[in-house]
C-alpha cells in the first residue's frame, strides 16, 4: 500500500512481539542521531521501544510516499507541539499503548489514539467525562463493558484534539464525545472511525476524510523483514 490519494487515510499498526539487541542496533542505524539521542533520554525500556518504533514507522511511510530515505525525512514540531513533516504534503499522528504502536497518515489533518484494555475506576470516569459521557459509560453494569465504553469515548477525545494539534487542552472537559447514549461518529467536519487492531486494544481515528481508513496491522518481527527488504 504505497499511494495515498486525496481524501484517503492510512493506519499502520505494529505489535511488539519480540525485541533483541540486533533490532535495537538496526533501529538506531535507520534513524537520525538526533532522534536516537532524544529517545534514549527516556529511561523506561518499553517506552524507549515504543518511541523508536513510532518514529521509524512514520519515517518509513513518509519515505515510501515521497520516494526518499527515512533519514532524509525532516520532522519538526508546531507551536503547540504537534509534529509535522517539512516540505511534504502529508499529515501524520502517532499513538502507543502497551505493546501496540499506531500511525495514521493523510493529506488533511489527522489524529489517532490507541489504548490497551485495562480496569478503569469510577473515580476516573467522574474526573474525565462530561455528564453525557458518564451516563453512556455507566449505563451498563458489567465492569468490562464499562471499561470498553470509557475507552471508546476517551480515544475519541484524544484523537480529536490530536487532530486539532492542541492536545488535551481547552474544551476537553466540556465537549461531549458521547451523546444520546452513543459515541460520536462525527463532530462538525471530523469523522471518528473505530479501528479493529487487536482484541486487547481500543483505537479510534479522527479525520476529515469521509471514507473508511486503509488499515494494516503487523507484528514487529514481520515489519523488521519489511524494513530489511526495503533498505
Amino acid at each position: 500500500m504505497a499511494a495515498l490519494g486525496e481524501g484517503a487515510v492510512q493506519v499502520w499498526a505494529v505489535e511488539i512481539d519480540a525485541w533483541d539487541d540486533a533490532w535495537w542496533r538496526r533501529a538506531c542505524s535507520l534513524l537520525p542521531a538526533g532522534d536516537v539521542q532524544r529517545i534514549l533520554l527516556c529511561r523506561n525500556p518499553l517506552e524507549q521501544r515504543r518511541k523508536f518504533i513510532g518514529r521509524l514507522l512514520v519515517r518509513w511511510r513518509l519515505s515510501v510516499l515521497s520516494g526518499g530515505t527515512m533519514k532524509g525525512v525532516a520532522l519538526a514540531q508546531g507551536v503547540q507541539g504537534k509534529p509535522y513533516a517539512l516540505g511534504l504534503p502529508w499529515s501524520f499522528s502517532v499513538s502507543h499503548s502497551g505493546c501496540c504502536i499506531v500511525a495514521a497518515l493523510a493529506h488533511e489533518a489527522v489524529g489517532i489514539d490507541v489504548e490497551e484494555r485495562r480496569p478503569v475506576s469510577e473515580s476516573v470516569f467522574r474526573n474525565a467525562l462530561t455528564p453525557s459521557e458518564f451516563a453512556y459509560v455507566t449505563a451498563v453494569a458489567e465492569e468490562r463493558q464499562r471499561t470498553d465504553r470509557f475507552l471508546t469515548v476517551w480515544t475519541r477525545k484524544e484523537s480529536y484534539f490530536k487532530a486539532l494539534g492542541t492536545g488535551l487542552t481547552g474544551a476537553w472537559r466540556t465537549l461531549p464525545f458521547a451523546v444520546d447514549n452513543a459515541p460520536r461518529r462525527q463532530l462538525g467536519a471530523w469523522h471518528f472511525y473505530d479501528c479493529p487492531l487487536h482484541p486487547d486494544y481500543v483505537a479510534v481515528l479522527c479525520a476529515q476524510a469521509s471514507a473508511e481508513p486503509q488499515l494494516v496491522t503487523m507484528t514487529l518481527t514481520h515489519w523488521m523483514r519489511e524494513l530489511d527488504a526495503a533498505t
